[in-house]
């Protein structure tokens, strides 16, 4: 399976999210990184181990903020083997004016940034040569995004992201039934994975049994609730 670590980026700082409510979070410092400029939390996130794919939220630009161009471009020119996931809400219009050049990232299109579908099936379109992933946005499982949209999935991209906010940072984990549910709607070929509420290698062992194909941590990683070689076996068998 896929685990994928997550950077949650807002004001300068990488931030630790705690249950989607983006005014409390404070830059982090946890057992897996004291500093919380975003090159150091990626050196340390690849020293914990080497992972392939990192996923960037950039909070300001979610929050209708400037996106922060300049350092994703460097970001991604720093980090070459790693493949980028960016969220940048509803700046991902702008996309191939700033990462056209950029061979190592990808867009997130999270439905919380849009109002109707079809702002997200345009971009769809309009990026399908940077792999666009779909996040499906949840706060305490009420959908965040179009009416409906779920049930307009015939023609989205192969990767669904599944992400309650409520549930990053929980100490009770995520609702598994919920995801369960919902997998069900979305088109079998699918690879699905759920960001939220996973706390410990037990739940990514769930997510597994679940069917989904991976998971975004977070929390886990700072504060080492995951251990290296849980990760690496579960990783490795998966494969």
């Amino acid at each position: 399976m896929k685990v994928i670590p997550v950077i949650d980026y807002m004001h300068g700082h990488v931030v630790l999210a705690q249950h989607g409510e983006r005014t409390t979070y404070k830059p982090v410092a946890s057992l897996l990184c004291s500093d919380s400029d975003v090159s150091k939390v990626i050196d340390s996130i690849l020293s914990f181990m080497n992972f392939n794919t990192i996923y960037i939220a950039d909070l300001d630009a979610i929050g209708g903020l400037n996106h922060n161009i300049s350092t994703w471009q460097n970001i991604c020119s720093k980090y070459p083997a790693i493949e980028f996931w960016l969220d940048i809400g509803k700046h991902a219009s702008s996309w191939q004016d700033n990462f056209t050049e950029v061979s190592n990232l990808r867009p997130i299109i999270g439905t919380e940034a849009f109002m109707l579908s079809q702002q997200i099936n345009t971009l769809v379109n309009q990026l399908e040569k940077f792999r666009p992933i779909i996040s499906l946005d949840f706060k305490k499982q009420v959908f965040l995004g179009p009416e409906n949209f779920i049930h307009e999935c015939s023609h989205w991209p192969n990767d669904i992201i599944v992400l309650d906010l409520a549930q990053i940072g929980h100490v009770d984990g995520a609702d598994l039934q919920f995801y369960s549910s919902l997998i069900n709607q979305l088109p079998n070929s699918s690879a699905i994975l759920m960001g939220g509420g996973i706390r410990n290698i037990d739940d990514l062992k769930q997510v597994q049994v679940l069917g989904l194909s991976g998971a975004l941590v977070a929390t886990a990683l700072h504060n080492k609730t995951i251990s290296q070689s849980a990760l690496a076996e579960l990783i490795t068998h998966s494969s």
